[in-house]
């Protein structure tokens, strides 16, 4: 792995010259599945929804229990009807042409023969191929953020998800400083700045507020059917799931089949004094690179 090493003597400092061989390997991503929309059956989804008997849902008195079962259901009867498409990983640019992968391949079989040869020629030859591959991808990239900004206002989603991979990596809230601490973790920051903002908080003396007589108590309030139904079709189908994995997609176009039990498990999260855990919602933290740190 190391080796041609040497002690460089001319000087009051010795430098050590070596060649470390090391095999540059590109990062495995893994592949992402997806649902095809396109060749769904929603009808028959919401045949098969509407076919479950959703009392087996309700068979203890846990809301995560029935909870659960509500979404293992659901996602069982859309994984027969939906089908799923495995996403090829992008291993180059979108805006890269043809002409531009073929003058890249030619380069490297260029430099390839340059470094067996050792000619001039050959070398020479590499550095012309070298200068025009970095001409024809610098024009392709102008062209294709001149496409994207000139398409802005009738079609902002390539414009934007250019933006989020330039901001990759970069974090939006970077290390704080609060009472003498440096803190980095998402949790430590998010108590430093509730810390923060109880302590500039105005406090309001009891005997001035207002009456609380006459408010409706939360035992009052009961969701209805029709509601949840209206708030089912509200639902954004392009915007990606939330943390319980569940398509909007599913939400829309079954909400037919599944407003009741959905009410039903809304209707006993509210009678229960136990709530919904969090700890059935996964969340995929990623760790970002440091910024410099703010102090509160």
């Amino acid at each position: 792995m190391v080796g041609h090493v040497s002690v460089t003597d001319g000087s009051d400092h010795e430098a050590v010259s070596l060649i470390l061989k090391l095999a540059s390997t590109r990062p495995n991503i893994p592949r992402r599945t997806l649902f095809n929309y396109k060749r769904a059956d929603f009808a028959k989804l919401r045949e098969t929804l509407s076919d479950i008997p959703w009392d087996i849902c309700f068979l203890t008195n846990s809301v995560d229990d029935a909870w659960v079962k509500f979404k293992d259901l659901l996602l069982i009867s859309a994984d027969q009807w939906v089908p799923k498409l495995v996403l090829k990983n992008k291993k180059r640019s979108t805006w890269l042409a043809q002409e531009t992968i073929a003058m890249i391949r030619h380069k490297d079989r260029a430099y390839l023969k340059a470094e067996r040869t050792s000619k001039q020629l050959d070398w020479t030859r590499f550095k012309n191929l070298s200068n025009t591959v970095r001409d024809l991808t610098r024009k392709h990239h102008h062209d294709h953020l001149d496409t994207i900004t000139s398409n802005l206002h009738t079609n902002p989603k390539p414009f934007w998800n250019w933006i989020i991979r330039i901001r990759n990596g970069i974090s939006c809230i970077p290390d704080l400083s609060y009472q003498g601490l440096s803190l980095s973790k998402v949790a430590d920051k998010a108590n430093a700045f509730n810390y923060y903002f109880i302590s500039v908080f105005t406090k309001e003396k009891m005997n001035q507020l207002n009456s609380l007589r006459n408010i409706t108590s939360i035992e009052d309030v009961k969701f209805d059917e029709v509601e949840v139904y209206a708030a089912l079709c509200r639902i954004n189908p392009s915007k990606s799931c939330g943390p319980d994995n569940i398509p909007g997609k599913f939400l829309v176009e079954s909400a037919l089949a599944i407003h009741k039990p959905l009410t039903k498990i809304f209707n006993k999260n509210r009678r229960t004094p136990q709530r919904l855990d969090q700890s059935q919602c996964h969340t995929n933290p990623q760790k970002r690179p440091k910024t410099p740190a703010i102090e509160l």
